[in-house]
């Protein structure tokens, strides 16, 4: 990066384990730069190498106490330098796997949720594509602690996280929210399809067995979905899921109700219902392959037209892991460039 003043916005975006800085640069200056970095709480913990030709040791000095982890002088050698950042960016992955992971469930916890949320959002946005979200709220779970205590508690929900990260793509988002309340975000999924996939993790989870000193026990959650782009806001799709959640509390629990309040809307799922018929579920679901970047963005502005829900990858070796909800039903592959 050339520009120090898009660093915020390049490290909220590319997510780096480690920034290497030169002292003296067009605009600002390192120091700066640090001071700036360090005010931010999510970045504290990321490591700050400078590399300069800087000698002076009160300058180096003032760099490092301004919150920079190491100094490497220039000129350097390229095994140097690799052997000298490797070690410290392997590290800092694992501390931040550590700050960013919730320590009982594994999965991703408040505010690294809420902030990977913000980055599908946008992506949804800048793509055009749609992105459902689920609340999801564990059924009655203080009456488990209480009848079976904290540590058959703490074991349902690893065995309710272990299901989401079964059932789910790797590509889906998964978090606890809190208790024993967790957020769940599904990129390029409709509603329907969020739906569809969500009430099927809730019967999973209703049929599971658990085991206290009271014997043996069920657990069941309740669900609120809502999407974009029926919600053009962030906070607003927040805020329509948690209503759509309190919705499926109010009428009995164990259930999955979808956001009614937006531009477009389906009915909610009730516990051991089908999916309406009424519903507008789409007719093609479109898998594109493709190398080249002008023919994916042209084939998203035509199926977009359509509203027909797609997908794009642009190398053969994700087309073998692929994954999703619903399965598509057309492949548009292109023959030159990825050997279709």
């Amino acid at each position: 990066m050339a520009d120090p003043r898009e660093t915020l916005e390049q490290l909220q975006a590319f997510q780096p384990d480690l920034v290497i800085l030169d002292m003296y640069m067009p605009l600002c200056n390192g120091k700066e730069l640090v001071s700036i970095i360090r005010q931010q709480d999510r970045y504290v913990a990321i490591p700050i190498v400078f590399l300069s030709a800087e000698t002076n040791r009160q300058q180096r000095q003032s760099a490092l106490s301004l919150g920079a982890d190491d100094f490497l002088t220039k000129p350097i050698g390229p095994s140097e330098l690799v052997a000298a950042i490797s070690a410290r960016a392997t590290r800092a992955r694992h501390i931040r796997r550590f700050l960013i992971r919730d320590s009982l469930t594994g999965l991703l916890n408040h505010q690294a949720v809420e902030e990977e949320l913000a980055r599908e959002f946008a992506r949804a946005e800048r793509l055009n594509q749609p992105l459902a979200i689920a609340i999801i709220d564990l059924d009655h779970f203080k009456r488990i602690n209480d009848s079976h205590g904290h540590v058959v508690g703490d074991h349902v929900l690893r065995s309710f996280a272990r299901l989401l990260q079964q059932r789910l793509r790797k590509s889906d988002l998964m978090g606890r929210h809190g208790g024993e309340e967790f957020l769940v975000a599904l990129p390029n999924t409709s509603l329907v399809e969020a739906l569809t996939l969500i009430d099927t993790v809730r019967s999973s989870f209703a049929a599971l067995h658990h085991y206290g000193p009271a014997g043996m026990f069920g657990v069941t959650f309740s669900a609120g979905i809502a999407g974009y782009p029926q919600h053009r806001s962030l906070i607003g799709m927040m805020q329509a899921a948690d209503q759509a959640l309190y919705q499926a509390k109010r009428e009995g629990r164990n259930r999955v109700v979808v956001d009614t309040t937006g531009q477009e809307s389906v009915p909610g799922v009730k516990e051991g219902s089908e999916i309406p018929s009424t519903v507008p579920v789409p007719t093609w679901r479109t898998l594109v392959i493709s190398a080249n970047g002008i023919q994916r963005r042209l084939l998203r502005q035509a199926l977009g037209a359509h509203g027909l829900m797609y997908d794009m990858i642009d190398n053969v070796e994700r087309v073998l892991t692929y994954e999703a909800p619903i399965p598509p039903n057309l492949l548009l592959v292109d023959m030159t460039q990825i050997e279709g």
